[in-house]
């Protein structure tokens, strides 16, 4: 009995082991395909064949399945959340800008990869309730974790779940009980399939996020305003399991009409991320209802946010978690993370308020509250056209940033209550990110350098108003004019150094110098000053009769001279510089005395050299007349001066170069004087700089120098940043739909690479452009919000794919016979279905068909006959990607597993129907020699226009029909040929680039050719390769 019972229950054993092989080996429960809900039926109308495809049965598919099956025993039952959300997707689905129409035309090369990527949504569809599941926990993560976070928590909450399916499933009594979450968890989900299912529903929530955007907008001022975490566990598997099935619960009651109170940040996370809007009661200092008018919800759905939960300055809804698997090697991160602004995506247009509160947290009194800042972005616009009106136009390099951040000011007048309080928490969130346009520890200059003296004084249009604001602000501070003096450069037609005195000193008496409209009045010089004038002006004429004498002596005989013919015309030059000299000073003094005051003359030397620069000496002429001055400076010049006589100056405040106050000590004690502290930056008042704006007169060029080319290095690197922000709006001008990540905020404009190659070299008085690799950088640090790429890396990218963008160099998406800018990228909504961001890149070589002697019957080489057909309908371009990839290093990203970014090499295939053709690399080929004909009438021969006006109709040039491959593959090697894919762009771009790849140089018509203007591009060299692109 023993042998038998000892058989029976080895043959158990064996019987259970069998059972789990066979469950294991018997059937691959992945490629199980389920009806889908009725709900999901018109999401599945919108996807693309390929994208369906992957679905249904490819890589996507089978990670749902594994996903549902390995999570669902852990699951509540939620069918009516998951028929909701089904609602709500094929909703957002069917919208044309989410999902629009004609891909093929708008896509282009690539169309199978245009439209919102719902892909995970339909795999989850096909595959079950767990499924479905599992891609809202999928949304919940993406929305408040960065890729690679996400990709990290996905990785331990499955090891996890597994090794408690192993644990659980080693001690129960009867295991084979547990057969199916048993082979579950023996599936191999690797991090690429996770990586692609955080990718797929990370590109959904942008799309649903831009379909719901009014939803989208008001449910984040509420959790903008709420301070709540997702919930307190430490352990990350206990925490998102927690979270996740908390927020299903819940939602789900509220679909079925069920009132509830937020408990935990859990179902805040699920509305952000399901786009399931319920009506809400928010208690604050009152209770705000919130009326999302949601068809989903019944009238009793009800979500209450408690009063403990609602204050200012909350930290929104946040979640931290210690992740294990985020890094190689090292201790659990700690990650925290929250759904509020810090974390969103916004627009740019958005993005510029941010920029305003980045410049405001370092404005002080100028910017106490948002409208004082938005006050002075007004006044200095304002400056800037005033002096422009009176100082003539200056050109600006690049796009005007002072003109967009006032632009966005502006817009905010026909903005409703909700964008207004959206716009106030973009300025916030500026103010407290404020080091992204300056690096921590720099402090910033308020408005932009105009609230320091030394800074304003240059900008002033000329030296009569620098002496003037000194003087007002030396009367505001109380000097005593016994003690200072103001030194200024003059801006006259001899620039020299010269001196005012704190309080003008009248030429006449102040009650007779003036008429009552403040004007000068005639005659008021007294008889002796208008004797000098008249002096002056004899010296002037006397200047022009020497200058012209010496010019006709200078062509007499130079080989004949004679020594005094020699000493004469050197005397004579001697004395032309001195009347030079005489005439300048006469017509200086002049201008000061119109000015009705006292003109004297002094003498400024440096003195010790062992002194600062900046502590000058000064020698004056006795008494009140001019003559008497310059004579007797003119006796001290030959012999020593008494230290009695001079006069020792130091600054105190101003612009050395322009016009400063300077402190003034006798030179004989100068050893025992304590120098007067400098304030060379002196910092003005908002009141004073205000009443300097509006009353002063300001250099328009001087004004245009400092704030888009800037010297001053504290203003340079914000104004600096400023122009690369104007820069990435110029770009994302055409990219309409794309959204930048807030978490760019974080890493100090300055610091990024394509910033600094931009900037390394720019002095602003030249256009500020971007390279196609620095706009490709430039995009990925602003879409991604932390890769920070070296331009250098993206030479060779001609498309990048992030979140539900496709990023696409200008040349690949329009007709060749268009020529888009050199740098300019243009936005698809799609993606490759990659995680994180991919760059791709052409193969150093791309290939092409052979020639096939069995298609002889294909070639005829019929002679051209001019008329504009399309034979090449059948052709079609594919991406597809080799093995080659190469991930991008980001500092931020050293040590992370999951690289942010990825070069990916990428074929551009040509098909005729089914039938492949070629490799293109179209970057490369429009970079060379491509002639586009444009009919211009000033080149016709001769030939007048015909009634309508049209072009001469001239006979078409001389050439050989090529009407398919087979003719392409096989043309004349030289001579002229006509490639016929009249209006179909996508065709004539793939015979453009073979063009070029075979020594043909492409001459692309336009759609009305005009062959007398084509003539001009065919030389008469019959060696010539020439493709007609008709």
């Amino acid at each position: 009995m023993s042998s038998i019972g000892k058989f029976n229950i080895s043959g158990t054993a064996l019987q259970n082991e069998n059972t789990v092989a066979l469950v294991n080996n018997s059937l691959d429960f992945t490629l199980v395909k389920l009806t889908v809900p009725s709900e999901y039926n018109e999401l599945g109308s919108t996807l693309s064949r390929k994208r369906k495809d992957n679905a249904e049965g490819g890589p996507l598919h089978k990670t749902a399945r594994r996903l549902g099956e390995l999570f669902r025993t852990m699951l509540p039952d939620t069918d009516d959340l998951f028929r909701a959300y089904g609602k709500r997707v094929s909703e957002i689905s069917s919208i044309p800008a989410i999902n629009p129409a004609g891909a093929l035309k708008t896509g282009g090369i690539f169309a199978s990869h245009v439209g919102a990527d719902s892909t995970s949504i339909w795999a989850a569809a096909t595959s079950g309730s767990a499924a479905i599941a599992v891609h809202l926990l999928a949304c919940m993560l993406a929305r408040i974790f960065t890729v690679p976070e996400a990709i990290s928590t996905w990785v331990e909450i499955v090891d996890n779940q597994k090794e408690h399916i192993f644990k659980k499933h080693a001690e129960t009594l009867y295991s084979h009980e547990l057969n199916a979450e048993y082979s579950a968890a023996r599936q191999d989900i690797s991090r690429v399939d996770l990586s692609n299912w955080d990718a797929s529903a990370r590109a959904w929530l942008q799309s649903a996020d831009e379909a719901k955007a009014v939803q989208h907008k008001q449910m984040m001022l509420i959790l903008n305003n709420t301070s709540i975490p997702v919930n307190t566990e430490r352990n990350t598997y206990s925490s998102v399991m927690g979270a996740w099935i908390a927020a299903l619960n819940a939602m789900n009651s509220l679909i079925k009409g069920i009132p509830q109170r937020v408990q935990d940040g859990a179902i805040l996370l699920g509305i952000s991320s399901w786009h399931l809007y319920p009506d809400m009661a928010c208690f604050g200092e009152t209770c705000v209802q919130v009326k999302q008018k949601d068809p989903i919800f019944k009238d009793t759905a009800l979500l209450t946010l408690g009063l403990h939960h609602v204050r200012e300055g909350a930290e929104s809804v946040f979640w931290s978690l210690p992740l294990a698997c985020l890094q190689y090697y090292g201790p659990p991160v700690h990650t925290a993370r929250s759904v509020g602004q810090e974390n969103a995506r916004i627009s740019c247009d958005q993005f510029l308020y941010v920029v305003l509160g980045c410049l405001f947290d370092g404005w002080g009194e100028f910017a106490a509250t948002n409208e004082d800042g938005y006050h002075w972005v007004d006044k200095i616009m304002k400056l800037l056209q005033k002096s422009s009106r009176s100082g003539g136009q200056s050109r600006i390099a690049g796009p005007s940033w002072l003109s967009l951040l006032h632009d966005a000011i502006e817009n905010m007048a026909v903005f409703d209550d909700t964008e207004k309080r959206l716009v106030k928490q973009l300025v916030q969130l500026g103010r407290r990110k404020s080091t992204f346009l300056r690096s921590p520890g720099v402090e910033s200059i308020p408005i932009f350098g105009f609230s320091q003296l030394g800074v304003l004084l240059p900008l002033l249009a000329n030296d009569h108003e620098r002496v003037s604001l000194l003087r007002q602000l030396s009367y505001y501070r109380r000097l005593d004019p016994q003690q200072f003096l103001i030194r200024y450069q003059s801006t006259s037609n001899s620039p020299e150094i010269e001196f005012a005195t704190l309080a003008p000193v009248w030429l006449t008496s102040p009650s007779s110098k003036r008429n009552h409209g403040g004007h000068l009045k005639p005659g008021s010089h007294s008889q002796a000053k208008q004797q000098e004038l008249r002096d002056w002006a004899g010296s002037e004429r006397k200047l022009k009769q020497v200058e012209e004498d010496h010019r006709k002596d200078s062509f007499s005989d130079q080989f004949n001279q004679k020594d005094e013919d020699i000493v004469r015309r050197q005397t004579r030059a001697n004395n032309i510089q001195e009347l030079k000299i005489i005439v300048q000073i006469g017509q200086r003094k002049r201008d000061i005395e119109e000015q009705d005051e006292i003109c004297l003359p002094a003498v400024e030397c440096i003195g010790d050299f062992r002194l600062p620069a900046h502590n000058r000496r000064i020698l004056r002429g006795l008494g009140i007349d001019f003559m008497k001055g310059l004579e007797d400076l003119e006796t001290l010049s030959h012999k020593d001066v008494p230290d009695s006589r001079i006069i020792a100056t130091h600054l105190h405040f101003g612009d050395y170069s322009s016009a400063s106050v300077c402190f003034l000590s006798l030179e004989k004690s100068w050893g025992h004087h304590h120098e007067v502290q400098g304030l060379a930056n002196l910092d003005l008042s908002a009141e004073f700089v205000s009443n300097v704006f509006n009353k002063r007169t300001f250099s328009h060029k001087r004004i245009q120098l400092h704030l888009y080319g800037s010297p001053n290095f504290l203003v340079e690197e914000e104004t600096d940043c400023l122009a690369a922000c104007a820069q990435m709006m110029q770009i994302y001008k055409l990219l309409p739909g794309a959204t930048i990540s807030n978490l760019v905020l974080d890493t100090p404009l300055s610091s990024a690479k394509w910033f600094i190659t931009t900037f390394q070299q720019y002095s602003g008085s030249t256009p500020l452009t971007l390279t196609r690799s620095q706009a490709f950088a430039c995009i990925a640090m602003f879409e991604s919000g932390t890769c920070n790429m070296d331009p250098e890396s993206l030479k060779e990218v001609f498309a990048m794919s992030s979140g539900n963008s496709l990023y696409v160099a200008g040349p690949l998406l329009c007709d060749p016979h268009e020529e888009p800018g050199p740098t300019e990228i243009r936005r698809v909504v799609g993606n490759i279905g990659r995680a994180g961001i991919t760059f791709l890149i052409a193969p150093p070589e791309v290939n092409m068909r052979k020639a096939d002697t069995g298609k002889w019957m294909h070639i005829d080489h019929y002679p051209f006959d001019g008329k504009m057909e399309d034979y090449f309908q059948q052709t079609s371009i594919h991406l597809s990607f080799t093995n080659y990839e190469m991930p991008l290093i980001s500092e931020s990203h050293r040590h992370i597993i999951d690289r942010a970014a990825m070069l990916v090499e990428t074929l551009v295939s040509v098909y005729d129907g089914g039938e492949w053709v070629a490799e293109l690399d179209i970057l490369k080929a429009f970079g060379t020699d491509i002639h586009r004909v444009v009919c211009d009438t000033s080149s016709h021969k001769g030939a007048t226009s015909d009634v309508s006006g049209n072009p001469p109709r001239r006979p078409h040039p001389p050439a050989t029909s090529v009407k398919n491959w087979a003719e392409f593959i096989e043309a004349p090697d030289k001579g002229l040929i006509a490639v016929q894919a009249h209006k179909n762009w996508l065709a004539r771009l793939a015979i453009t680039a073979i063009c070029a790849r075979n020594q043909f140089t492409p001459i692309v018509l336009p759609e009305v050719p005009c062959w007398d203007c084509c003539e001009r591009f065919i030389p008469n060299s019959r060696k010539a390769k020439l493709a007609l692109v008709c």
